[in-house]
């Protein structure tokens, strides 16, 4: 029977694949039936410290991952990119599901003798056993739940502005903090969204924590940081001092940035707007975090007249839609050898806000471990902010390309930052002036120009050098207020959590610790 079961199973997944429909998990198994029984316990622990039962285990167990993976995954998108109460329902049905699924092949694989084992065995039961997990299927359902519900209200609030219009973050906000230049409006679409979002997540996010933090003890941690830094860095032990190096190295620089773009601003805004005391409005930055500072490189940029940036934007508007935008991503990504995108890719995937419905805008891209599956999740706009976000994110699709053929427990990146670190890598290059002349969007170089003036070249090389030179300076400026800007915004997030989750920071004292790290 256990084989016949095994044979069906095989078959419906196959005629799936076959057929291009989707596999209907939920349908296919009840709560109370395994997907594929696991292996009968022996009296002898002998059984495991075998390889080939530890082999037979795992292919057995990823297969049935992948599947739950798919169906998880095909949850999260739904719900993502269409916010409603029944989706948030379905999502958090299946996770408990899966959560129950998974303690009872978690406690299995724990009984496995690694050190018996070759790597490639004993690697996949390591990373499967160090994962914490709660016990408690009323305290795990909870924490998906004030997951899911904070989602919800982040995409769908919206912030009523002191002109009576009530807007939503994504595209609204986010073009009047990166395209406004009056700093009374930047300051009210700044507060009036934290005024909007803020008051409704607050108590979501202490419960959580605090349920994270039960979790966190019953796994033997301090705490929740304690917790999530083993589990998403267990390779890193030193992480927080890695962190705290890289500032110190990086932070002389990142005053210089602070001190130019603080000056610009009260050239531009006047010292009543911009004071002397060292700080900069966070609302005058172009980002509604001020985690980037991009968006202000008009006013900031030392040398106007050759602000590459702003020509690039204007080609884009006039040449490309957002579907442009993905094809010309997926250009990139196939010249350089890589993998051209699926035709799964292009039918699924949400490329632009779509009406009558509240989507999660927040751009992310989805492995949705079935063959073909990737996609991307975004409200995307004709602009370079997007033309950069459409690189990266699918930076990620490539990732998840590369390691598609592995088993389902090492379908995921080395650790989160290595994915991060792919889309990022690549968004160097594409920003490059040689690509960016490649696809036409900027002029070509002034040398090519003057090679063609013959005799009159040299009366020219002075100008021409001078102009590249400025090009150089404002593109390493752009470079500058994306990823320097960030450094010091990542960090402050993280340490204000941990602490937040040590209980170093109460409830009471969110806001104010945050502006003090701040």
């Amino acid at each position: 029977m256990k084989i016949l079961g095994h044979l069906l199973l095989l078959t419906v997944t196959s005629l799936c694949q076959d057929l291009d429909f989707d596999f209907n998990f939920d349908d296919f198994v009840e709560d109370n039936i395994e997907l594929i029984p696991g292996y009968t316990l022996r009296s002898s622990d002998a059984i495991y410290s075998n390889q080939l039962y530890a082999s037979d285990f795992l292919r057995e167990l990823n297969n049935e991952l992948r599947q739950w993976k798919h169906t998880t995954s095909l949850a999260d998108w739904e719900y993502k990119t269409n916010i409603t109460d029944a989706n948030m329902k379905h999502k958090l049905d299946l996770g408990s599901r899966f959560d129950k699924w998974w303690r009872r092949r978690l406690k299995e694989a724990k009984k496995f003798d690694v050190s018996r084992l070759p790597d490639h065995l004993s690697r996949q039961l390591s990373m499967m056993t160090m994962a914490s997990t709660s016990e408690d299927n009323t305290l795990t359902e909870r924490k998906n739940f004030l997951i899911s519900r904070m989602e919800g209200i982040y995409g769908s609030a919206q912030a009523c502005l002191g002109n009576g219009s009530c807007v939503p973050l994504e595209p609204d906000l986010v073009n009047i903090m990166a395209t406004s230049r009056d700093p009374e409006a930047l300051k009210d679409a700044w507060v009036s969204w934290r005024d909007g979002v803020g008051p409704q997540i607050r108590d979501y996010y202490e419960e959580f924590i605090q349920t994270s933090n039960d979790e966190a003890l019953e796994n033997g941690h301090a705490d929740f940081s304690h917790m999530w830094k083993q589990d998403l860095f267990y390779q890193t032990p030193e992480l927080d001092s890695m962190l705290r190096h890289l500032w110190r190295d990086l932070k002389p620089l990142y005053l210089q940035l602070h001190a130019y773009v603080r000056r610009k601003l009260r050239v531009h805004y006047g010292s009543d707007v911009v004071g002397h005391d060292g700080t900069i409005p966070a609302h005058l930055l172009g980002n509604m975090w001020a985690q980037h500072w991009t968006s202000i490189l008009d006013v900031v940029v030392p040398y106007p007249e050759d602000d590459q940036q702003t020509k690039v934007e204007a080609k884009l508007k006039a040449n490309l839609d957002v579907q442009g935008l993905f094809r010309l991503a997926d250009n990139f990504y196939t010249s350089i050898g890589l993998y051209p995108m699926t035709p799964t890719f292009w039918a699924k995937s949400m490329f632009k806000k779509p009406t009558g419905r509240e989507v999660l805008c927040h751009a992310s891209a989805f492995d949705m471990y079935y063959p073909g599956d990737f996609r991307i999740k975004m409200c995307a706009e004709v602009n370079l902010e997007s033309f950069r976000t459409v690189h990266h994110e699918m930076g990620h699709v490539e990732y998840y390309m590369a390691y598609a053929d592995q088993p389902t427990v090492f379908r995921e990146g080395a650790n989160p930052a290595f994915h991060e670190a792919v889309g990022d890598t690549v968004q160097l290059s594409v920003l490059s002036h040689s690509h960016l002349k490649g696809l036409g969007f900027v002029d070509e170089d002034e040398e090519d120009d003057l090679l063609r003036e013959g005799s009159h070249t040299t009366r020219y090389r002075y100008r021409r050098t001078d102009k590249k030179e400025k090009t150089k300076i404002n593109f390493l400026l752009n470079m500058a207020l994306e990823k320097l800007a960030f450094i010091p915004f990542g960090l402050l997030v993280d340490m204000w959590r941990w602490d937040v989750m040590k209980g170093k920071i109460t409830p009471d004292d969110y806001n104010q610790k945050w502006w003090e790290m701040r």
